[in-house]
C-alpha cells in the first residue's frame, strides 16, 4: 500500500538514515554492547484531527523490549520494538462500542543522564491495523515520543512519557488524510546491568628497604568466552575498580598477565592469553593508566587456578591478573 502525506515519507527516511548511521558506530567498534531492556506503559490516547470526528479519549497499553549501547559516558541508544494497543469510545454508531488500534512497531531511543535518572527520545516505525470499530482500514504507522526516567532501583526505573502517533489508516471513508492520535502516561522500564563486583582488589604494599615490591593483583571476575579475548560488560566494574586502585597507589609498575583454559594447542593458547592481558591493558590506558607502567605478557594454558575438567574450572581458568612489579 502506497504512504500517504509528505510527513509519513520523510519520517521513514530518517529513521532508516539513523539506523544505518547506529549500524555504521556498531560495526565500527565505537560502542559497546551494555544490557537488555523491557519495560511497559500505560496511557490515555487522545483522537487528534479528524479522527476525533469518530473518537472519543481513551487509554492504552505497551510493552517493549530490546538492547542498550553507551555511546559516551551518561548516554545511551537503545533499540526497542513491541506491541502497542489504543482503545477509544465510538462516537460513530455501529455495534462496536469502541474503536481499538494495535500496530508493531521498532525503532530507537536516545537516553542523556546520569545515575539512573534520565531524559529519553524515541523514534518507531512499522504497521498499524485497526481491530474493532468504524475505521475498518490497516497501514504503514509511525510515532515520535520523549519522557524521563526516574530510578526507584537498581536498574528499574518508572517514566513518564508522551508520544504522538500517526498511520496512513483513514479516519472517516473517502478521507486522505492521516490517522492521527497521541498517548500520554507512566510506565515502568527495566535494564539488566551487569552485577556489582563483589571482589575488591588488594592495594600494593608499602615500599620497604632493600625487599622488592611484588604482589598479585586478583582481578576476580575478569574472564572470558572460550577462544575470546574482548571484554565483558561483566569485567568492566572489577576493571574500573583496579583503575581507581593503581591510580591511589602512585607510579607503581604492574604486569598484565593473560591465561587460557587447556582447550586447544599450547601455541595457539599462548598467542590468546597475550591478546587478553593486552586488552586488559588497553581498557587500563583508556581509563587514565600511564601505558609505561604495564608490561603485557601471556602464560597460555600454564598455572591453571581449577581444573580444566570442567566447564567451570575452564571459565576460571580464562582469566587475566595484575602483578606488582619493582
Amino acid at each position: 500500500m502506497p504512504i500517504h502525506g509528505a510527513t509519513a515519507i520523510r519520517f521513514p527516511q530518517f529513521l532508516v538514515g539513523t539506523l544505518v548511521a547506529v549500524a555504521a558506530i556498531l560495526n565500527a567498534g565505537s560502542v559497546q554492547a551494555d544490557e537488555p531492556v523491557i519495560g511497559g506503559d500505560l496511557s490515555a490516547a487522545i483522537p487528534l484531527s479528524k479522527f476525533k470526528t469518530p473518537a472519543d479519549l481513551g487509554g492504552g497499553f505497551d510493552i517493549y523490549g530490546g538492547y542498550r549501547f553507551d555511546l559516551a559516558k551518561n548516554i545511551g541508544l537503545s533499540l526497542l520494538g513491541g506491541p502497542d494497543f489504543s482503545f477509544f469510545q465510538n462516537d460513530d454508531g455501529g455495534s462496536a462500542d469502541a474503536i481499538t488500534l494495535f500496530d508493531l512497531t521498532a525503532g530507537p531511543r536516545l537516553s542523556i543522564g546520569d545515575a539512573g535518572n534520565e531524559v529519553f527520545f524515541d523514534g518507531r516505525a512499522g504497521y498499524a491495523w485497526d481491530l474493532s470499530g468504524p475505521i475498518n482500514d490497516d497501514g504503514f504507522a509511525w510515532s515520535l515520543g520523549g519522557g524521563f526516567a526516574f530510578e526507584v532501583a537498581r536498574g528499574t526505573a518508572l517514566t513518564l512519557f508522551g508520544r504522538y502517533n500517526e498511520s496512513e489508516m483513514r479516519a472517516q471513508p473517502g478521507s486522505n488524510a492521516n490517522l492521527r492520535w497521541a498517548n500520554a502516561g507512566i510506565g515502568i522500564q527495566h535494564r539488566f546491568l551487569a552485577p556489582e563486583p563483589m571482589t575488591q582488589v588488594e592495594p600494593p604494599p608499602p615500599p620497604t628497604a632493600n625487599v622488592p615490591v611484588k604482589k598479585r593483583l586478583v582481578l576476580r571476575g575478569v574472564n572470558f568466552d572460550f577462544d575470546k579475548a574482548n571484554i565483558r560488560a561483566d569485567a568492566r566494574p572489577v576493571l574500573d575498580e583496579a583503575v581507581r586502585t593503581l591510580k591511589q597507589a602512585g607510579d607503581i609498575h604492574v604486569a598484565v598477565e593473560g591465561f587460557t583454559d587447556s582447550r586447544g594447542t599450547e601455541e595457539y593458547n599462548q598467542g590468546l592469553s597475550i591478546r587478553r592481558a593486552q586488552a586488559v591493558a588497553d581498557y587500563l590506558v583508556a581509563h587514565g593508566i600511564a601505558r609505561n607502567r604495564l608490561q603485557v605478557d601471556g602464560y597460555g594454558e600454564t598455572r591453571p587456578v581449577a581444573t580444566n575438567d570442567t566447564a567451570d574450572g575452564r571459565a576460571q581458568n580464562r582469566r587475566v591478573e595484575l602483578m606488582v612489579i619493582p
